[in-house]
């Protein structure tokens, strides 16, 4: 468990002598030093069947209970505690601490609130209110704590993977990323790996997360955890036979399964079903999850608009209409949240409102680098404009390689910006080196999902990238660009019913 502390016998009031040489807050605290829990908790039994309510007794058997991974048990020794005393920032941090441990991280916020205000300045406290923070959708308050616990123990593994789900719940995921590379070392602890896999799926590198599902399964075949993973990323990859594979087999051990697989079996469930047509049981499927979770907004907000789009497949227009603003509103929670100025504004399409500076012609402005990958083919136009369907057909070609919405483009404007003036005003002062530059650094995000491009040409799926083509005339000079046009009717009806990972 982590974060739990002793608390040292001399911080604890006299009490009248135990009648026993060997029964000694000390004697219990030096078996609890030594790792013989059992007989530091033997000890603290003892110590309290004569004293129900010593300290240190208490703490004692806390942290053996603790050790031994009875958290439930633990529990409400350290609740007596922070009763008993308190003023000592130990206990609150303790009792918050058993708390999270059993998975109650919202529920322990005050306490872990308290102590710091009673003094605690433990990375355990840090890492532990960070969790807090995260558990009530706070990555903003939940950043500096775990980058402060970072620093004071950076060989902590559990800190880091705690610091990487924080960066990728802000959407920085470049800084997520270099984390997340160091989390999945084949010589790290498997929960670990399976933590970076998750992470990877969330932000899009399938090929990535697969890698690590299936390394862990190697050596673990029955980690449902890293099952789960692996199934859900299949499915996200559209490789639904494999995903159905893996689903029969996890419906062989869900007996086996914790609350929290259990739940994400289920939404895997519903998810294939609603890929196979049987929107009927997608749609009981994610109604029971929805009852049962009063949690992260971001995601009630993916399964709310999940069940509307199942509804929808019913005829249920009301309910699907329904779901669709519930969703909505769980997502514009999350982001007003997590990115408090994008309600106000993002700029993300402000810059069709600039004029575009004026460019050379880019046949006269040959980027004289290496050999490397060819220029991509840049499929465009509104999100829902059947850019999916186009990328899956030009994937079958032996040629070419796609992957889906990837924000690389993006992440080169915003370093554009960094510098005066920004984008797309510095284009046409960008010399062949910082050209290059920046053409490596796309090709760098391209090859973390397309690992085995090869010779193949990237298809770069991102409808949005249609307010960066200023951008790809200038670093691409031989790249195509595929317009994909629908309905507008349809456009905006779908992008209703859609959940996209980029809050802009």
């Amino acid at each position: 468990m982590r974060g739990l502390r002793p608390l040292m016998v001399e911080e604890v009031p006299a009490s009248p002598p135990v009648h026993s040489s060997l029964l000694s807050p000390a004697a219990a605290m030096h078996a609890l030093g030594n790792g013989d829990v059992a007989e530091a908790e033997e000890l603290a039994r003892s110590g309290l069947s004569h004293e129900p309510e010593h300290p240190t007794w208490l703490t004692v058997l806390a942290l053996a209970l603790s050790a031994q991974q009875r958290a439930a048990e633990a529990l409400p020794l350290f609740q007596l505690l922070a009763q008993v005393q308190p003023a000592m920032a130990t206990h609150w941090s303790n009792f918050g601490n058993c708390l999270c441990e059993l998975g109650r991280e919202r529920e322990a916020k005050a306490p872990l609130l308290h102590a710091a205000s009673l003094g605690d300045e433990s990375d355990g406290l840090l890492y532990a209110l960070a969790r807090a923070h995260v558990a009530h959708a706070e990555p903003r308050l939940a950043l500096p704590l775990i980058q402060r616990a970072t620093q004071i123990a950076p060989q902590d593994v559990e800190y880091r993977v705690l610091l990487a789900r924080v960066l990728v719940m802000l959407d920085e995921f470049d800084a997520a990323g270099t984390i997340i590379d160091g989390l999945a070392a084949p010589e790290l602890d498997a929960e670990v790996r399976v933590e970076a896999g998750y992470l990877l799926l969330q932000i899009g590198v399938y090929a990535d997360a697969a890698a690590i599902f299936s390394g862990v399964l190697v050596a673990q075949p029955q980690h449902v955890d890293a099952m789960l993973g692996l199934a859900s990323t299949e499915e996200r990859s559209n490789r639904l036979d494999r995903a159905e594979q893996w689903r029969a087999l996890l419906a062989n051990v869900r007996a086996t399964m914790n609350s929290k697989q259990r739940d994400t079996f289920a939404e895997l469930d519903a998810q294939l079903a609603a890929r196979r047509g049987d929107h009927a049981a997608a749609r009981s499927g994610l109604e029971s999850l929805l009852a049962g979770s009063d949690g992260d907004p971001l995601l009630r907000g993916d399964l709310w608009l999940k069940l509307g789009r199942s509804c929808d497949a019913l005829g249920d227009t009301e309910a699907a209409m329904h779901a669709f603003a519930q969703g909505h509103a769980e997502r514009y929670a999350d982001v007003t949240r997590t990115h408090a100025a994008m309600p106000r504004g993002d700029g993300l399409l402000a810059v069709l409102d600039a004029p575009v500076p004026e460019l050379r012609s880019p046949t006269s402005r040959p980027i004289h680098a290496a050999a490397g990958p060819r220029d991509p083919v840049f499929l465009v136009g509104f999100p829902r404009s059947g850019t999916t369907l186009l990328e899956q057909l030009l994937d079958a070609h032996d040629g070419l390689a796609s992957f889906d919405e990837q924000p690389f483009l993006q992440r080169l404007v915003t370093e554009l910006n960094q510098q005066t003036p920004g984008y797309p005003e510095l284009l046409p002062s960008l010399n062949d080196t910082r050209r290059a530059a920046l053409r490596q650094r796309y090709f760098s995000d391209v090859s973390r999902v397309l690992p085995t491009l090869g010779a193949r040409r990237a298809v770069d799926k991102n409808p949005l990238n249609i307010v960066r083509l200023p951008l790809v005339a200038t670093l691409f000079p031989q790249a195509q660009v595929l317009l994909a046009l629908r309905h507008p009717c349809d456009v905006v009806l779908s992008c209703y019913m859609q959940n996209f990972r980029s809050p802009a």
